[in-house]
């Protein structure tokens, strides 16, 4: 969840969109007052803006007198931009972006705020900077309804992590219980995560020809991509819902190559044959698809470092223990590239299946073959070879094995 939440700071603190030619140019003169209206404490703001092709990514601080902060400038954008800004509440002088990615990094608190640079905006800064109610034009009206719905995400999410936290601490001497309530942290998230994509989605067909939709559609593509596609189907109604005239356009356009790059990269879907692969083990064996032959068979893609990958194994262990006896096999494949850190993964998850390694690791051409870019990835195959369904998490797996192979 943290490496998304990243992707989402990035985009909002490095994007600007241009519409016209590129030589068209205007001045805006921002100003941005804030006060600090929760129980947020901090000494200094900081404003990212990003950049563009009249100046390099700019890095201002203000300090924070008597709860109130301001920041006053111009900017040169093209005619036609909008350009994002990212604010950030410290309490050291002298930071430089750099220094708060890091910090936030390592406290795993990813607290900003994101605002579009207008020529007024008022912020009131909550209980974190993230809680900031942004007060300006239509852009920042319609990005406060997007943070809201990822403040809100963030928020349960961290809530469910700091629950299995402290259900750590409770039932340290139960494994099999922790394993559950490690898959049910990670489900949990997913669902979540799943729940704001769609209502990021309502938004942008709400507000279809507004440049903040766009921004957000080429996040939720980017969130696609590294989620294997995870959201196409939902991406391209709302595609097919969008006037023609936000289709055609040159930044709609670009945005869309990308999400049908991911589709065309998930080449392996529901009734393809899986492709007939031999796997070449690190100890010098080799395991055929083909020797699965007749079989019901679930092939998972992971690593020891993957922590979705390994909450999982509760739910692959509960459908292995129901169904091993109706001709239904596992195959893991480990892509770690560190074989020591794969045996410790081993012996501390006690996986009953066959278990194999990649010799090169992440090895790229395999990914090719699989059509995947990302872990965990998996394939329920059927005795014939063809592709039941693919990334199965949850219960999802056992519920689909117990339609077919039944109770």
């Amino acid at each position: 969840m943290k490496s998304r939440l990243l992707i989402s700071l990035l985009l909002v603190s490095s994007l600007c969109f241009a519409h016209t030619a590129p030589w068209a140019g205007k001045i805006i003169q921002y100003k941005i007052e804030g006060k600090l209206a929760g129980t947020l404490k901090g000494k200094y703001a900081y404003l990212s803006i990003s950049a563009n092709m009249y100046h390099k990514s700019q890095f201002i601080q203000a300090a924070i007198l008597d709860k109130k902060f301001l920041f006053a400038g111009k900017t040169e954008i093209p005619e036609g931009d909008f350009c994002a800004a990212t604010l950030y509440i410290a309490d050291k002088a002298g930071l430089s972006s750099k220094d708060i990615r890091e910090s936030m990094a390592k406290s795993k608190n990813w607290d900003y705020r994101s605002l579009v640079l207008e020529q007024q905006v008022l912020v009131e800064v909550g209980n974190s900077a993230g809680e900031s109610l942004i007060i300006g034009g239509e852009l920042n009206n319609i990005n406060n309804q997007f943070a809201i719905i990822r403040l809100r995400e963030q928020k349960q999410s961290d809530s469910i992590w700091k629950l299995y936290e402290q259900q750590k601490k409770e039932f340290a001497n139960d494994k099999i219980r922790l394993e559950k309530f490690n898959a049910d942290k990670w489900q949990s998230t997913l669902l979540l995560q799943q729940e704001a994509v769609l209502q990021r989605l309502k938004i942008i067909e709400q507000y279809p020809f507004s440049k903040m939709s766009m921004m957000e559609y080429r996040s939720l593509v980017i969130l696609d991509k590294y989620t294997a596609g995870m959201y196409q189907g939902p991406l391209q109604e709302t595609w097919n819902n969008l006037p023609e005239a936000v289709k055609t356009s040159k930044d709609a356009k670009s945005v869309y190559d990308t999400l049908t790059k991911t589709a065309s990269h998930i080449s392996l879907r529901e009734g393809s044959m899986i492709p007939d692969y031999t796997f070449d083990n690190d100890n010098g064996t080799s395991v055929s698809m083909k020797s699965f032959r007749g079989q019901y068979l679930f092939i998972d893609f992971w690593t020891s470092w993957c922590g979705p990958c390994r909450a999982e194994h509760y739910n692959i262990k509960k459908a292995y223990e129901r169904f091993k006896s109706k001709n239904f096999s596992i195959l893991q494949i480990s892509l770690d590239d560190k074989k020591e850190k794969w045996l410790k993964a081993l012996q501390e998850e006690n996986l009953p299946w066959q278990n194999i390694r990649m010799i090169n690791g992440w090895d790229k051409a395999l990914e090719k073959v699989f059509a995947f870019n990302s872990v965990p990835t998996s394939y329920l195959i059927s005795p014939e070879g063809k592709i039941i369904a693919r990334n199965l998490r949850g219960t999802a797996l056992e519920e689909k094995l117990a339609a077919i192979l039944g109770k």
